[in-house]
C-alpha cells in the first residue's frame, strides 16, 4: 500500500500506473508540450482549410492554437503519468466489515470513438481494511484518469484498479452513469438515454452485496437500474 503524500510515493505509483491498461502505443514519441502543441496546431489548421474555412478570420485566426493547448495542457494531460495527482487524504485504523460510499462524484471525459465528451456520476464503495482515502483525493484519481481519450467500460475499471493499489484492498464497486455526446449529437441523436457501466471485486461480486450497493446509489442523479442480474 503506499501513502501518495510526498514526491518519492508518488514516483513509485507511477511505475505501478503502467499496470493499469490503456491503449497507449509503445513506439510514442517522448515529446515536451510545447512541441505537441506546434505539431498539432500545425495539423489542425490543415484540417480547418481542407473543411474551408479562413483562417484569417479573427474569430478562428488563433482557434488551432487554442485547441492544441487545450488538448495537451487539459483534456488529454492524463495522458501524462506525472500528472498523477499526490494523495493527501488517507486516515488509518478504519478497519470494517460494512462499506463506506462516496456517491455522485463527477466525471468530465472524451470519448475515444469519435473524440467528444462524456460526463456523468461516479459512485464507489470499498470495505476499509485499515485505511480511508477521502472523497476530493477520489475526485482526483478520477480526473487524472478522465483526461485521456476513454471508452466507458475501461475507465470503470481503472478507477477501481486503482484505488484498491492506493488502498491494498480488494473489495470495491464502482458505477458509472454518464451521457454521451457522440450518441446526443449525431447518429440516433438520442437526448435521454444514459450509459452504466460497473466494476465489482471481491465481496462486491456477491449478489447481497451488489444489491445493498445498488440500493444505496439508486436515485442519486442518476438512472440505476435496480435489476442486478
Amino acid at each position: 500500500m503506499l501513502n501518495i503524500k510526498n514526491k518519492l510515493d508518488k514516483l513509485i505509483f507511477n511505475d505501478q500506473l503502467s499496470e493499469i491498461y490503456y491503449p497507449f502505443n509503445s513506439k510514442r514519441q517522448k515529446l515536451i508540450n510545447s512541441k505537441k502543441i506546434e505539431i498539432i496546431e500545425k495539423r489542425i489548421s490543415e484540417i480547418l482549410d481542407v473543411l474551408g474555412l479562413d483562417l484569417n478570420d479573427k474569430n478562428l485566426s488563433k482557434t488551432p492554437r487554442r485547441f492544441a493547448k487545450m488538448y495537451v495542457e487539459e483534456i488529454f494531460k492524463g495522458l501524462n503519468d506525472s500528472e498523477f495527482p499526490i494523495i493527501s487524504g488517507l486516515m488509518d485504523n478504519f478497519a470494517s466489515k460494512k462499506f463506506v460510499i462516496h456517491k455522485s462524484l463527477n466525471i468530465f471525459s472524451v470519448c475515444e470513438h469519435h473524440l467528444l465528451p462524456f460526463y456523468g456520476v461516479i459512485h464507489l464503495a470499498y470495505i476499509p481494511k485499515d485505511k480511508l482515502i477521502k472523497a476530493q483525493d477520489i475526485q482526483k484519481i478520477i480526473n487524472f484518469f478522465s483526461r485521456r481519450p476513454q471508452v466507458q467500460e475501461r475507465i470503470t475499471k481503472q478507477v477501481v484498479d486503482c484505488i484498491s493499489k492506493i488502498l491494498n484492498l480488494g473489495d470495491i464497486a464502482c458505477a458509472i452513469d454518464a451521457k454521451h455526446l457522440c450518441i446526443h449529437s449525431r447518429g440516433i441523436k438520442d437526448f435521454n438515454s444514459t450509459t452504466l457501466t460497473f466494476e465489482y471485486t471481491g465481496k462486491f461480486k456477491n449478489p447481497e452485496m451488489k444489491s445493498k450497493f445498488i440500493s444505496e446509489i439508486s436515485g442519486c442523479n442518476s438512472k440505476i437500474d435496480l435489476n442486478i442480474n
